[in-house]
């Protein structure tokens, strides 16, 4: 089975794969290559998508995606969106006036209307289900700043349009990007880890290639990742990935991801890799003279398999039809949301799921095969506040300004009957769990239900640097509820007050990535709250160590052993350029390896005994 995801527009954005967490049907992911292989039910649009490079700087990933939309085919990019290709555009009205609107396009072509809320000074997201994000025009800088109302993470827009900027509120870590006239050419890590983007005389994507300080090293290196190539239509025909990399930097190999289309056309027919995964699809036009996916092979001769799609306009309804016959049939709304699955009978009965949503598309209701009903609620900004599913358990949520949770409630008692329906009968026996946050929006202290507090505080960087859990003693939560809650200054002037003898603590440190160095997790802490490292029943911390290569995979990882701490128990990684693990050595030096082969999914394995 494809990746079965609903909704209107193009790419994976505010589709059910948000809406409902998850996309129906079979897994994403072709081949070692990991093409990701999505179809839309409403819109019969055909989804293919790859990271094909990324870095990480203080804890914030940046993966440059690869997107094609089968019903994409705009000017000049064949239905392909390239690395960061996400704009401000489509201004209609007067600016930062009530009335007015302006999109924001995603790198995977998906795209969202901002409507001017005058109260708010800012352009606030419509008709998207989730966290409420918000656009802000500076006059003075000629910038727009996009933020995400969940994760706070920020985007900053240039007068024209193009991405200039990406950055996490909780850090401050950041990317910048620059262009050559309209094209983007290279993304800098704030540690100065740059790729590259190269084009050919024609304009087109040609090569991606990273410039990175590999570990122990002090002199950057760069690397030719991929390359694109192009058939006289100019359409995307390869792109090959070089399988070197830091730990196997003397590889000459490479893996190659191949597309045909459909005639002269840009409809994508087959997409092959080099370990011979092949899939192909075919597409019918509709009354409408839109070309909608009609089959999808995965394999080929005696070993391919094909489903078949049927679309019935009238009804919005699709069907999807494997090689036994079984069927699967999927409705949506005008909305294009996912409402309703009917799974292939079984023993003469069809499992069906109901999905309901509100008219910021957020999922309200599920009804599961068994007549099960979750019902979910939302705030005004799209903070999902309550969940009680079928067997009546309960949880509530409440938000700070930021969209952060600051209050849990989970009840021992649980609800009978449905929410909103004649004898309901409320959840009872809450127990609440409460979150403390900085200025920064960063978790400063979590206090439980009983009154267990934890604390956590954060380095320069705005890195998790130290948690603590107060064991011999409890906050007093009697007065506490989710409209009156803890303040930071009050819980703070409360831990002064407590004997940090009594408490446990486990330190963080830091690569200049910002990706996890070292944790030490300390037997005995002193009077002032600092980890001991000498003294009667004491041995100093628990630590373990870890080094990463500039995609953040894992190189080594090194604990300290035994009753003095005084082992050394290392475990090795290498990898492919492609992310593919070719070798473990474990902590007595064994060495298992891993060979991929060219064709078919084969994976040949030599463990450390020889076999």
């Amino acid at each position: 089975m494809v990746a079965v995801i609903a909704g209107n527009g193009l790419g994976l954005g505010n589709t059910s794969l948000t809406q409902l967490g998850q996309a129906s049907g079979g897994a994403a992911p072709l081949g070692q290559g990991r093409v990701g292989q999505y179809l839309n039910i409403a819109s019969g649009n055909l989804i293919l998508q790859n990271a094909d490079e990324g870095l990480v700087f203080d804890g914030l990933p940046l993966n440059v995606l690869r997107t094609y939309n089968s019903l994409g085919q705009l000017s000049g990019n064949q239905g392909w969106q390239f690395g960061f290709n996400r704009t401000i555009s489509g201004l209609a009205g007067t600016l930062n006036t009530a009335g007015s609107t302006v999109s924001r396009i995603a790198d995977d072509g998906s795209a969202v209307t901002y409507a001017y809320n005058a109260t708010l000074g800012k352009y606030v997201s419509s008709g998207q289900s989730g966290s409420t994000d918000t656009l802000a025009w500076s006059a003075g800088a000629s910038t727009w700043t996009w933020t995400d109302g969940a994760s706070r993470q920020q985007e900053v827009y240039n007068a024209t349009g193009q991405l200039t900027q990406f950055s996490t509120l909780e850090t401050g870590a950041s990317y910048s990007f620059t262009y050559t006239g309209s094209q983007l050419h290279t993304i800098v890590a704030g540690d100065g880890d740059t790729l590259t983007l190269g084009y050919d005389t024609s304009g087109r994507l040609s090569s991606l290639s990273i410039s990175e300080v590999p570990p122990g090293q002090t002199t950057a290196v760069t690397r030719q990742q991929l390359t694109y190539t192009y058939d006289t239509q100019s359409r995307l025909s390869t792109v090959t990935t070089t399988l070197a990399s830091d730990t196997n930097s003397a590889s000459t190999a490479s893996y190659a991801t191949t597309y045909t289309y459909d005639g002269s056309s840009d409809r994508v027919a087959s997409v092959t890799q080099s370990d011979g995964t092949t899939v192909s699809y075919t597409y019918a036009a509709d009354a409408n003279g839109v070309y909608r996916v009609a089959t999808i092979t995965t394999g080929s001769g005696a070993a391919a398999q094909t489903l078949t799609l049927g679309y019935t306009l009238g009804t919005d309804t699709t069907t999807v039809t494997d090689g036994l016959g079984r069927t699967w049939t999927y409705t949506y709304n005008p909305a294009g949301e996912l409402t309703q699955v009917v799974a292939p009978a079984v023993n003469g009965v069809s499992a069906t799921t109901h999905y309901s949503y509100d008219s910021n598309g957020n999922l309200t209701q599920v009804i599961d095969a068994n007549g099960g009903i979750t019902t979910y609620t939302y705030d005004a900004n799209g903070n999902r506040l309550s969940v009680e599913d079928a067997t009546g358990h309960t949880a509530n949520m409440t938000y700070n300004a930021d969209n952060q949770v600051v209050s849990r409630t989970i009840y021992t008692v649980p609800a009978q009957g449905v929410l909103g329906q004649g004898g309901y009968v409320p959840p009872g026996g809450a127990q609440t769990t409460y979150y403390v946050y900085d200025s920064s929006d960063r978790l400063r202290f979590a206090i439980d239900a009983t009154g267990a507090v934890s604390e956590s505080q954060y380095n320069g960087a705005g890195l998790l640097a130290m948690t603590r859990t107060f064991a011999g003693a409890t906050y007093g939560v009697g007065t506490l509820s989710p409209t009156h809650l803890p303040d930071l200054a009050t819980v703070t002037s409360w831990t002064t007050t407590q004997d940090l003898t009594r408490t446990t603590r486990v330190d963080y440190n830091y690569d200049v990535r910002g990706q996890l160095s070292s944790r030490s997790a300390w037997d005995t802490v002193d009077a002032t709250g600092a980890g001991v490292s000498t003294g009667v029943g004491s041995f100093g911390a628990a630590m373990t160590t870890y080094s990463y290569d500039a995609q953040g995979r894992l190189l080594q990882q090194v604990t300290l052993r035994g009753f003095d701490r005084a082992t050394l128990n290392t475990t090795s990684f290498t990898y492919d350029g492609l992310g593919r693990l070719l070798s473990t050595t474990d902590p007595l030096g064994n060495v298992t390896t891993y060979v991929y082969t060219d064709s078919g999914n084969t994976l040949a394995v030599t463990q450390a005994n020889g076999l």
